[in-house]
């Protein structure tokens, strides 16, 4: 992200649900802006949110698509993970109750790193309709970059989702993946850690790493 440019990477086992899907896609009727628009914080701007974007596969820059929620999205790839490993091994796995079928990560940096990169010079107006705002080509590159180390991390078909949000007073990137290991095993907890307190911190020490040193490799 540049000299003296703090990246963030947050990892959160959230149940993927279809409201939690809506607000990633923005998939909102107008009653449901109007009361995110009446929150004292005003996070949202919908002045803003056809500035939003995904990467697909392939690292193609579209549109959010809206039209199939990412909660289908990782039953599918669950889906074709079991029939991947009944072909492999000759038994479809079991997934228990207790099991993360995905894992939200949440990627950016500092709030005016990541909208200069959004937007460059252009003045965003608080609480006013920035509508004019143009995407700068930088945050698709930002995201491009993320999603290929990503991808080259945990495997392709394991992103699910990975959505851009400049629609915020900090864009950021909202990342779903499904943990699946190289060895074809489905575990959040060996992806991330969670069988201690210690080996989770360093878990999460490896991934923030590993995501800095993408990121520099990046510049």
């Amino acid at each position: 992200m540049g000299k003296g440019k703090k990246a963030m990477l947050e990892v959160s086992k959230m149940k993927m649900t279809p409201a939690l899907s809506a607000e990633h896609q923005r998939k909102w009727d107008e009653s449901r802006w109007e009361c995110k628009l009446d929150d004292p914080e005003r996070n949202y701007d919908k002045s803003r949110a056809h500035l939003n974007f995904e990467v697909r596969k392939g690292g193609v820059i579209a549109p959010v698509d809206k039209s199939v929620c990412i909660k289908e999205k990782v039953d599918a790839r669950i889906a074709e993970w079991k029939a991947e490993r009944l072909a492999a091994t000759g038994k479809e796995p079991i997934v228990r109750s207790t099991q993360h079928l995905s894992v939200s990560l949440v990627i950016g940096g500092n709030s005016e790193r990541m909208n200069e990169l959004a937007f460059g010079n252009q003045v965003l107006q608080e609480r006013g309709n920035n509508a004019h705002i143009k995407r700068m080509p930088e945050i698709e590159l930002f995201a491009l970059d993320n999603y290929k180390a990503l991808a080259e991390r945990i495997g392709e078909k394991n992103i699910i989702s990975f959505i851009a949000h400049c629609d915020e007073k900090n864009c950021h990137i909202h990342a779903t993946i499904t943990p699946i290991l190289e060895d074809g095993r489905l575990s959040a907890k060996d992806m991330f850690g969670g069988g201690s307190l210690v080996a989770a911190r360093d878990k999460m020490r490896e991934w923030h790493d590993w995501y800095a040193a993408s990121m520099r490799n990046g510049d």
